[in-house]
């Protein structure tokens, strides 16, 4: 009866009579969580029922509400991370050489096949860059429909618009290509064309499939523009040749990865001799819905770098998130 009266937020040191060993701690999670299907579940309430699971495992008390701790569970020292590729990211914490770390592995179906515990020692050995990926973020409020937030492009970029911007023939242009004036699209005209994907319908495949979704976002934005074969440089912005950036939303947050959008930070590359900065960057955020496995864009948000801010709200406490990125031994995925 003592143990059930434990809570996770209490603290025990390794002499306490409830500590678990690595091994007792490894046998108890996967007896109890190897073969449990999360399927189908959005991956907050996934991560929430996963914390449940491992509270019974572990014969704890299940609190009202998880709180947000460094480690997760504090009374057995435990960190856990759901895994479902080999890029496991630790996101704003250093790693912790004293801490345990549960890596719960699910296979192709959510289906939990086996649970690791790492030490610290054992996950820096993964680290092989030794550096943090820094991250900006933002809120995504949507608006109920497609809407241009901002009605004109920065100044940089207005007297290179061409005059016949609306009825502008990209078939023959690179989305790749570096920004020319003479097959440059206004804002407006970015907005009319995308505009035209709402209401667009497709199948989901997987939560964890974020980097994959993006790319159909990317297709398909390509072709409402007019271009007729997919490149992806892999740099930013995604569509190089209309300085745009693509995102799509089916979540509050908006990852807006290294680079802010208002800042004033030189590109790699200027349109024609005028030196251009994320603020001349056109942003279109994809506003979407899962439902029964399929994605269907509900609205499209147009706006720039210059003014992304003043729609999006920026995080702040952490305006800046940090990852460590760590690549796991193939063989804990057999």
């Amino acid at each position: 009866m003592l143990e059930r009266c434990m809570e996770i937020y209490d603290t025990i040191d390794e002499k306490h009579v409830l500590w678990l060993d690595n091994k007792k701690l490894k046998k108890k999670l996967n007896d109890y969580l190897t073969g449990m299907s999360f399927e189908g579940i959005p991956l907050r309430t996934r991560s929430k029922e996963i914390k449940k699971a491992v509270c019974k495992a572990l014969k704890l008390s299940i609190p009202k509400s998880f709180k947000k701790t460094k480690p997760k569970f504090p009374i057995q020292n435990l960190d856990i991370y759901v895994q479902k590729s080999r890029n496991l990211q630790i996101w704003n914490d250093e790693i912790d050489f004293k801490r345990r770390y549960g890596i719960i592995i699910l296979n192709s179906k959510d289906v939990v096949s086996s649970v690791i515990i790492l030490s610290g020692k054992d996950l820096e050995k993964f680290d092989t860059t030794g550096k943090l990926t820094i991250k900006y973020q933002a809120r995504y409020n949507p608006c109920g429909s497609s809407k241009l937030l901002t009605n004109e492009d920065t100044r940089n970029l207005k007297d290179y618009l061409p005059k016949k911007n609306s009825t502008l023939d990209l078939r023959n242009v690179s989305p790749i290509d570096t920004p020319k004036s003479n097959h440059l699209l206004s804002i407006k005209t970015l907005f009319e064309r995308l505009k035209k994907l709402e209401g667009k319908r497709f199948a989901d495949i997987g939560l964890d499939q974020e980097r994959n979704r993006g790319a159909l976002i990317h297709q398909f934005a390509l072709e409402s523009l007019g271009y007729v074969n997919y490149s992806d440089s892999g740099k930013f912005p995604d569509i190089i040749n209309q300085l745009l950036e693509v995102k799509l939303q089916t979540s509050p947050t908006i990852d807006l990865g290294k680079i802010k959008p208002d800042s004033e930070e030189e590109l790699s590359y200027s349109l024609s001799n005028t030196i251009l900065t994320p603020k001349d960057i056109r942003y279109a955020i994809f506003g979407a819905i899962i439902e029964n496995g399929v994605i269907q864009i509900k609205e499209i948000l147009l706006t720039n770098g210059k003014n992304f801010f003043n729609f999006f709200k920026q995080f702040k406490g952490k305006e800046k998130n940090s990852k460590i990125q760590l690549v796991l031994p193939k063989n804990y995925f057999n």
